[in-house]
């Protein structure tokens, strides 16, 4: 109990139990387009998982990136989507070319969180990372 006062956070999402969707394909590092290492990851791939926060996170942050072997591949996407009871929150896209997006969403009192990620239908789906964690 009490406040969560650390820089690091709560919870990764890939740890967090999903009410709906499926489990998340993690690595523990992955190298970004632009060479650096992103550390607890997981692949973005076509999926929609609904999470049920109760309004016990404040905030979620994390990267989305192009995995470094497929840096130079414009039509190669990566989509992020990110839901607070029903509304969008964020979203993003990356592709060959565009550098790594950090983020950060408000999810102070949402209750219901859902993450859609998609990726290009002409690739395999370990092209796009996604590291992203949530905090008290």
């Amino acid at each position: 109990m009490g406040k969560h006062d650390s820089s690091e956070p709560a919870v990764l999402l890939q740890d967090l139990d999903y009410f709906t969707g499926s489990d998340l394909k993690t690595e523990t590092t992955m190298k970004d387009n632009l060479g650096n290492t992103q550390y607890n990851c997981f692949y973005v791939k076509s999926a929609t998982n609904v999470y049920k926060l109760n309004g016990q996170y404040t905030k979620m942050s994390g990267t989305l990136f192009q995995l470094y072997d497929y840096r130079s591949k414009s039509s190669y996407e990566s989509t992020v989507e990110i839901y607070g009871d029903g509304k969008l929150l964020y979203t993003a896209t990356v592709s060959g070319g565009i550098e790594p997006i950090d983020f950060s969403v408000d999810l102070t009192g949402v209750l219901e969180l859902t993450v859609k990620t998609g990726r290009s239908t002409q690739w395999g789906e370990n092209s796009g990372g996604l590291h992203c964690g949530l905090y008290t």
